[in-house]
């Protein structure tokens, strides 16, 4: 299987792009050994898995004065995308996120929790998942815009969305973040989470791996 999965992504990539890539977690053993195998080298770590128990203290978030936290609404999508882009560095339209993301199966704008500038803008976010079956919750993604930075305004859209998953019945709720970004560390950290995995990074030179 990642024998062909590999030849069939490297029969698809740009003739420029060097590498076919892949990511796994570190305990993962097994597809470790087999990718090795086919030629495929770990070359970064990429992500820090990090979990909270659900059961701990929540604090209640601490709010710049007029600001509010609240779910989003389908009629966010223009001030969604911007507060994105600009934590993010993406070029997202409103219809595109409107389109892309918030008609999507799956998505509930109740679990994207944003923090309202007094001024109307969204100066943080918070989307969250949950998987009722094993009682987990899950962070994907997390921002602030950029010109409401260090005013504690991530971490109040998270405890928010902490306290609703909760009240859920969910145990345990698990957020990643790049192992570079040490601001995301360190939000994450204050609010107990604990890394207890790593995913790493491999790559394959495109038209030699394969032949294990």
């Amino acid at each position: 299987m990642l024998r062909a999965a590999y030849e069939s992504t490297a029969a698809a990539m740009d003739p420029a792009e060097p590498y076919v890539l892949t990511d796994l977690f570190d305990c993962d053993t097994t597809r470790i050994g087999l990718l090795e195998q086919l030629g495929f080298e770990r070359f970064r770590t990429w992500d820090h898995v990090n979990d909270r128990d659900l059961g701990l203290p929540l604090p209640s978030p601490a709010l710049p004065e007029g600001f509010r936290v609240r779910s989003a609404r389908l009629e966010d999508a223009d001030r969604l995308a911007v507060a994105r882009n600009h934590s993010f560095e993406e070029d997202w339209t409103g219809e595109q996120y409107r389109s892309e993301v918030m008609d999507k199966p799956g998505y509930d704008p109740a679990r994207e929790i944003v923090a309202e500038a007094p001024d109307g803008r969204i100066a943080a976010f918070a989307v969250y998942w949950v998987d009722e079956l094993n009682g987990v919750g899950h962070f994907e993604p997390v921002g602030t815009h950029r010109d409401f930075q260090r005013r504690g305004l991530g971490r109040a859209v998270m405890l928010e969305a902490m306290r609703r998953m909760r009240d859920l019945g969910l145990s345990t709720v698990t957020v990643n973040h790049n192992a570079e970004n040490t601001a995301a560390h360190a939000l994450y950290a204050s609010l107990g989470f604990v890394r207890t995995h790593e995913t790493y990074g491999f790559r394959a030179p495109v038209g030699r791996a394969g032949r294990g």
